[in-house]
């Protein structure tokens, strides 16, 4: 566990003590959805820049005829 030092303005530092929001299991689940948030935004542009040039998601179907496709390879290099 790591301990984080900020400086702050005052109100600031009022207005989040008084929503309870320095707690630090609070203040740990905000990183947390922070973090998640961040992510998936890269994600999403990510998925975005891909479509543009014409790459898009695979289907369920497509996406379990892969698995069984490299398991059946796997299963077949090992005989």
């Amino acid at each position: 566990m790591a301990t984080i030092t900020f400086t702050l303005p005052d109100d600031l530092v009022r207005a989040a003590e008084a929503l309870g929001l320095l707690d630090p299991a609070v203040f740990a689940t905000l990183l947390q959805a922070e973090v998640r948030r961040r992510a998936f935004a890269e994600i999403s542009a990510v998925s975005e820049q891909l479509s543009a040039v014409g790459v898009f998601p695979m289907s369920e179907d497509e996406i379990q005829a892969e698995i069984r496709a490299a398991r059946a390879n796997k299963r077949a290099a090992c005989t």
